[in-house]
């Protein structure tokens, strides 16, 4: 004992003077932006028509080719902003003073929720070791914990940039991602594959729920960011709406024959409003909080629960013979359903879905009465558009029957909508969502079906 007493002390001291870890240093390139100047023209390597060698004349065009590359140049914004400052140059090339507006079928292309997360930038996931689109999977950073009293501080992984924006900030420094699937994820957490990041590193044993409750939290959030940026911009409700409640008998259609009819659809919601306690006889309260909810299971219900979300498609009318002569090539566009009760099993994450929507929904109708008011004052009468939009919404005092609103509701993108705000945000937080909960892994047919696999989960038998 007297000789394992100082050999302690000494393991101890050297644990204390011992550096803690650090994160691994990070770097990041800079894109080269062309401000709007075009390249200059590269002369020509040809000897057709050269009295003398190309050395004589100039060797930038071979020593400094990258001037005469074009560089990436700015996105085109949706609708053009006028500079107020001119750049340098402008004058010369008075054509690229600004950057230039969408044209309509870039905005078709950007109003294309599917579109724009295949156009995410390429990331590793550390999963499956394959490059994937940043879209398609979740977050991870390190990140250290306080130190015990005895201890040393230790790095742990916990998910990271799922939030929107403007509720909660991205961690500096690099991260690694992993494909957004709820069984994958706790494949990493039971194989410790999180070890090879770095050593000395943990992950929570209850980071499936943590990593589900903030995608969940990230879809009511984006329900009130639109919600925001429509009560700003309230122009255009009349042309081209953002979100509608489907009346009860074009549910019941969508119901009987399993098509959704609506070209610019890109999500229907089911969300019915939530019952009282039976106890208590209270609504439950809206929560969009990040944190962990007491009743996160599921209600108890004699019915069996619908899935979490389902594909229809949007036109009705191909034929089985269409589909067995080109099974892969051109697949049915089909528009998703999502089911509230499956996907937000937490009572106060689904009252606050349902009220975001209803929010979402009052903004629309007020919007449609302001720029009604303002055609009938500029033509001297009330527009039948909108008085139709009014009835269509449920809302009116005179709708009666099966013209009365139901519990789905109908998320539209297009060109024209992405003029008003950009609901496309809102459909990909859906589709993460339903990628979580294992739709599009499994139970597909062909390449078209599945965009990863048909069978289950295998780690040890991907390359």
């Amino acid at each position: 004992m007297p000789r394992l007493l100082p050999r302690l002390l000494q393991v101890l001291h050297n644990s204390r003077s011992r550096p803690p870890p650090s994160l691994p240093p990070t770097t990041r390139r800079r894109c080269k932006l062309d401000a709007g100047q075009p390249p200059p023209e590269l002369p020509s390597l040809l000897p057709h028509g050269r009295r003398q060698s190309i050395v004589l004349d100039s060797l930038f065009a071979l020593t400094k080719s990258n001037r005469y590359r074009r560089h990436k140049s700015w996105i085109p914004l949706v609708r053009s902003v006028p500079r107020r400052r001119k750049p340098p140059g402008a004058e010369a090339h008075p054509q690229h003073e600004s950057r230039r507006a969408m044209t309509p079928e870039e905005r078709t292309y950007w109003a294309d929720p599917y579109l724009r997360m295949l156009a995410s930038p390429m990331r590793l996931c550390i999963l499956t070791n394959r490059y994937l689109p940043k879209a398609f999977m979740f977050r991870l950073s390190l990140m250290r914990l306080p130190a015990l009293r005895l201890g040393r501080p230790m790095l742990t992984v916990l998910p990271d940039g799922l939030e929107h924006p403007d509720f909660a900030t991205r961690q500096t420094g690099g991260g690694h991602y992993a494909v957004c699937w709820k069984e994958g994820c706790r494949q990493l957490l039971e194989r410790t594959i999180y070890k090879h990041l770095t050593a000395d590193t943990g992950m929570h044993s209850r980071i499936v729920e943590h990593v589900a409750t903030l995608l969940r939290v990230r879809v009511l959030q984006e329900l009130h960011v639109l919600a925001e940026h429509l009560q700003r911009r309230p122009r255009g409700a009349l042309d081209a709406p953002l979100l509608r409640r489907l009346t009860r008998i074009e549910w019941r259609k969508i119901r009987a024959s399993g098509v959704i009819p609506y070209e610019n659809a890109v999500a229907v919601l089911v969300v019915p409003p939530l019952n009282r306690d039976r106890e208590t006889k209270a609504r439950t309260e809206p929560s969009m909080s990040a944190l962990p909810v007491e009743d996160g299971q599921p209600a108890q219900s004699t019915r069996p629960l619908p899935p979490p979300s389902t594909l229809h498609p949007t036109d009705g009318e191909m034929t089985d013979e269409f589909e067995d002569e080109l099974p892969d090539v051109f697949p049915r566009p089909q528009v998703p359903l999502y089911n509230s009760l499956t996907l937000f099993p937490s009572r106060p994450h689904r009252a606050a879905l349902h009220a975001g929507l209803l929010r979402l929904l009052d903004v629309e109708r007020r919007a449609r009465f302001a720029e009604g008011a303002r055609l009938a004052a500029t033509n001297g009468q009330i527009s039948r558009t909108h008085q139709s939009d009014e009835v269509s919404a449920g809302k009116s005092p005179w709708v009666r029957g099966d013209n009365k609103g139901s519990h789905a509701f109908l998320v539209c993108s297009d060109a024209d909508t992405v003029l008003r705000a950009d609901t496309v945000p809102l459909a990909i937080a859906l589709w993460r969502l339903r990628m979580w909960e294992g739709g599009g892994f499994d139970g597909s047919k062909g390449r078209a079906g599945g965009w990863m696999t048909n069978k289950s989960y295998n780690h040890s038998a991907l390359p």
